[in-house]
């Protein structure tokens, strides 16, 4: 996949829109390599690997899936 809109239009079908919202206050360089790094995303591994989470024995005996919690470091 090339080209920004076609970029911009995959991570909105997958939720993941939020990552372009600072996108007005990066300079051509900084958007560059966004796009760049954007494009490298491989949204079919992202979602296998949330059906294997899905199909987990944690997941089954919580009903969900949540985040790790948050430990602070002194």
């Amino acid at each position: 996949m090339s080209g920004r809109d076609d970029i911009f239009t995959l991570f909105r079908k997958h939720g993941q829109d939020q990552v372009f919202s600072g996108w007005n206050i990066l300079d051509a360089r900084q958007r560059e390599e966004l796009l760049d790094d954007c494009a490298r995303v491989d949204f079919s591994w992202v979602e296998a690997r949330r059906s294997e989470m899905r199909d987990s024995p944690a997941a089954a005996a919580n009903g969900t899936i949540e985040p790790a919690p948050v430990v602070g470091l002194p």
